[in-house]
């Protein structure tokens, strides 16, 4: 398959997919939502390893590494600061506690997960 012939069909797959979540979520019928996104993700997975021609190269994919690892950081960042700043603002505004301790808990997951896949991929690759 051609690259071209593979955007074109990625694109009718996503379109596909924004309408059968749209639809699946108006009716509260968030199963259809799951199934959909996993089934289109397995489609185009699917659709891209038949695809022939180069995709990405090296630079690409250091490219998109950096901005990776960027995006990561400014929000692991700003979550841990956005639950630090509620967190220190419980007396005045109590109902905020508990988005406080969310993000505090997925910016500690984020660096967890992080920090795992770097282990992983740092003694895989050297």
């Amino acid at each position: 398959m051609k690259y071209k012939k593979f955007e074109i069909y990625r694109t009718m797959i996503a379109a596909t997919l924004g309408a059968i979540i749209g639809v699946s979520t108006v009716s509260g019928n968030y199963v259809v939502s799951m199934v959909a996104l996993v089934a289109a993700m397995f489609l185009i997975y699917f659709m891209k390893t038949r695809v022939k021609e180069v995709i990405t190269d090296e630079r690409i994919t250091k490219i998109s590494g950096r901005a990776s690892y960027l995006t990561y950081m400014i929000t692991a960042v700003g979550m841990a600061l956005t639950g630090m700043i509620l967190m220190a603002l419980r007396t005045k505004y109590p109902a905020y506690l508990p988005v406080a301790y969310a993000f505090s808990y997925v910016a500690c997951g984020m660096i967890f997960l992080y920090s795992i896949f770097f282990r992983y991929y740092y003694t895989r690759e050297i």
